[in-house]
């Protein structure tokens, strides 16, 4: 039931609607969107939003600024699986777009609107929540799409962009088309107690400041944490699995303490899939899948990500991973830095530490690159390496020109 308690402070509002009280019904077979927007539309000056237990079938949800969505134990959201039910929202004035859309125009090409969608949006404002209960969650469907990104990619779980103050807290987020949560200029971020299974990233993440990801389960087909401008962003007591990356980001003061990360992964890399059967595979559910579908192995540990279009104020630095231990990775750093590659091409990587990290089962050396005008430098404190017998190669980091290793 309901509990004002869990909600921080900040996020709590004298205004409390229940959607079952404003003619939702739960466990409907129809779709609901137009009853539980006209809900949020109610919240336009803050509130609370609850969804009491149930199973909310929706298509595309628009929220506002100081408005908490609550859901109690056993409450279940579950978006379309059919893209073109799902509203593209129009971008207020004031808000500047920072997706993958605007900052890798070179990947992407022309910024395409449906990118944009998602079960739960938000354009602007602040103090924004998410906060669930036991079995609370927010389910995808796995709505992909043969016209997306990759040939797959469909509708994202939670969409946020210019929020300051955004808490995240205590749910499952399963099976979306792209991203669980694709969050882009905010601030203050909490990620806490969240579940991210499937689906692409766990979070998507870029151009925000002060990030808390803690005590975290992301099993994801790509990336479990990504993002391009990050800074302030601490990763606590999370475990992570993968069948793509742990780590695709950039940035400044990150630091990975007693944290969890292994492979293979759970859930197949969708892309891989694509690949071998083309747009037909998108037809098939990634949760049903058979689980020697796709690829599996986790690529890479830590990979740099930079995009010239929106350049960082400095190089990136100050990245520590602390306390870890890291299970079949084929590799733990991918940092090649030579200003042409799209995905590489913004701020270089200028130095990251581990301290008291444990790698088992690590397939090949790193692949790092530095130049004269972008050095690399890697600080190793007590860290122990275990490669797979079948193994490439047996170093860590390999000794390049203009790559200092500090080892202690």
């Amino acid at each position: 039931m309901f509990d004002v308690s869990r909600i921080p402070a900040q996020y709590r509002h004298e205004t409390v609607l229940r959607v079952t009280d404003h003619g939702v019904q739960p466990d409907a077979n129809e779709f609901q969107t137009a009853q539980i927007q006209a809900v949020f539309d109610k919240c336009r000056e803050g509130g609370v939003v609850v969804f009491p237990r149930g199973t909310y079938r929706v298509a595309g949800l628009l929220a506002y600024s100081d408005t908490t969505v609550y859901l109690e134990a056993g409450a279940k959201i579950i978006g379309s699986d059919v893209c073109e039910d799902y509203a593209v929202f129009p971008i207020p004035a004031g808000v500047e777009m920072r997706s993958d859309m605007e900052l890798i125009r070179d990947y992407y090409g022309t910024p395409w609107q449906e990118y944009r969608r998602a079960i739960l949006s938000v354009y602007g404002g602040r103090n924004f929540a998410v906060i669930g209960e036991e079995d609370a969650l927010i389910d995808g469907d796995d709505c992909n799409d043969p016209h997306g990104e990759e040939g797959y990619r469909g509708p994202h779980g939670i969409f946020l962009t210019n929020v300051d103050g955004v808490y995240l807290e205590g749910y499952t987020i399963a099976n979306c088309g792209n991203f669980c949560h694709e969050i882009e200029k905010c601030t203050d971020v909490t990620v806490k107690r969240v579940t991210a299974l499937g689906s692409s990233d766990g979070v998507h993440m870029h151009c925000s400041d002060r990030i808390l990801i803690e005590d975290c389960t992301f099993h994801t087909g790509d990336d479990c944490i990504a993002g391009i401008n990050m800074t302030n962003m601490v990763v606590r007591h999370c475990d992570l699995n993968t069948s793509c990356d742990f780590f695709r980001a950039g940035g400044t003061h990150f630091l990975i303490e007693d944290t969890r990360m292994w492979g293979p992964g759970i859930y197949p890399h969708r892309m891989s899939i694509v690949q071998n059967r083309g747009t037909d595979a998108v037809r098939d559910k990634a949760n049903t899948l058979p689980r020697e579908a796709g690829r599996h192995n986790v690529y890479g540990v830590f990979l740099h990500f930079a995009t010239k279009y929106y350049p960082a104020p400095e190089p990136y630095r100050d990245i520590v991973f602390r306390n870890c231990t890291i299970e079949n990775a084929d590799y733990f750093l991918v940092s090649m830095y030579d200003g042409v590659d799209v995905l590489e091409c913004g701020e270089p990587l200028s130095e990251i530490t581990l301290e008291n990290v444990t790698f088992t089962g690590l397939k090949e050396t790193s692949r790092v690159y530095a130049t004269k005008e972008a050095p690399l430098t890697i600080n190793l404190k007590n860290v122990k390496a275990n490669f797979r017998p079948d193994a490439i190669d047996s170093v860590l980091i390999p000794e390049k020109p203009y790559v200092t290793i500090n080892e202690e």
